[in-house]
């Protein structure tokens, strides 16, 4: 099931529908920035061991095909209008039961989404990773003690 459900449309299809949900901000997301989320999500899931992988698409089906029934519509999530997807998504946060999957889905997918550039300059950040490394501020260590000498070691035991 695992290996199949990579390569499927639908996998690629309910990513972006759960995406698009997902960062909405009262404004439609540009394409290309739900295309990048998507291909990542992808590569991620390629690398990934069996069992998060087996986890990761498990709940990504599941809140696919369950979160449409927490707004009295079938199945699937691509069945619904964005406005009532945000709105059975939440609903399906709000329960106990299904809270982990939507979270779990959430963490992936914000790690990904919020690594790409365009989106940490709109939030006023800089990748910290291409920064050069501030100067080392801490005090310096001692050196360590010589290594003991033959000439040494015949004077501790005289």
């Amino acid at each position: 099931m695992v290996a199949g459900a990579i390569r499927s449309p639908s996998t690629r299809r309910y990513l972006r529908d759960f995406s698009e949900a997902l960062f909405y901000r009262g404004t439609p997301l540009p394409g290309e920035r739900l295309d990048w989320v998507e291909e990542e999500a992808m590569a991620t899931l390629k690398n990934a061991g069996p069992r998060a992988r087996l986890l990761f698409l498990s709940a990504l089906y599941l809140v696919a095909w369950l979160a449409p029934l927490a707004v009295r519509r079938l199945p699937t999530l691509s069945r619904l209008p964005l406005a009532l997807r945000i709105t059975a998504l939440s609903k399906l946060e709000e329960s106990a039961l299904f809270a982990p999957l939507i979270l779990g889905l959430k963490t992936v997918l914000c790690f990904i989404y919020y690594e790409q550039p365009a989106t940490l300059r709109e939030l006023g950040q800089v990748s910290t990773c291409l920064r050069s490394p501030e100067p080392d501020r801490r005090l310096p260590l001692l050196p360590p003690d010589p290594p003991p000498t033959a000439a040494s070691s015949a004077r501790g035991l005289s």
